[in-house]
């Protein structure tokens, strides 16, 4: 439970209180309802919270899948369970529109197309030519400055050099045209039933609801005491 506290004022004179006691207190005087209805809506939302936690989230420091968490509450006219994000930018994050597989799929393609427009140039160079100086010297250099020369060609004009360290290949080829993806689309949806969705409402709030009906049958005796009382 997350530190939580009650500020009462009257006059110039304030309080604060605990609300984990205000819970304890709320639960003596309804002769345990309150503790029978939290433990039963923590018994749904606790597993919800643990796998989001813990599931694959669109990220790039992790810092607002870390930090949903679980609060009691507790007030004149009601007690809940929720849970909680403090990160403001949390209930914007979408899954990306495309998916993992995609990206994998299309940069496989891809790569293998832009190398197979490439290749015949790149394979006309001694690939042990030392001759060069500059960002192409040593070994494979001279295969790099020819791939540099001809990528603006080979990619539509989407790539104007090979800045790739690496000598120029198909893979070499689909690991940048993968990098690209990335950039654009983050590591990609696990799903394409995710795909686009908002990870709040897929990762939380909706499976949340659909275990309110669980909350209900567990604690059904606690709540008609609470509404009675």
């Amino acid at each position: 439970m997350a530190e939580s506290k009650i500020t009462a004022r009257a006059g110039n004179s304030t309080v604060q209180i605990d609300n984990r006691e205000v819970v304890q207190l709320a639960n003596r005087i309804t002769n345990g309802a309150v503790e029978t209805f939290m433990a039963a809506a923590h018994k749904q939302l606790d597993p919800v919270v643990a796998s989001a936690r813990t599931e694959l989230w669109p990220r790039d420091t992790g810092r607002s899948q870390a930090a949903t968490y679980i609060e009691d509450r507790i007030a004149p006219t009601f007690a809940e369970v929720v849970a909680l994000n403090p990160v403001p930018y949390t209930f914007k994050l979408r899954f990306s529109v495309v998916t993992a597989a995609t990206i994998d799929r299309e940069s496989a393609q891809e790569g293998a197309r832009i190398w197979g427009r490439l290749e015949p140039y790149v394979n006309r160079v001694n690939p042990t030519d030392r001759t060069l100086r500059g960002p192409h010297a040593g070994k494979g250099g001279a295969r790099r400055r020819v791939a540099s020369h001809f990528a603006p060609m080979a990619t539509d004009g989407r790539w104007q050099g090979w800045w790739l360290r690496a000598d120029p290949s198909q893979q070499a080829v689909r690991n940048a045209y993968k990098r690209d993806m990335i950039e654009r689309h983050g590591t990609g949806a696990p799903t394409e039933k995710l795909a686009g969705k908002h990870v709040w409402n897929t990762r939380v709030r909706n499976p949340a609801r659909k275990r309110e009906a669980a909350v209900i049958e567990d604690s059904r005796a606690a709540l008609d005491t609470l509404a009675k009382g």
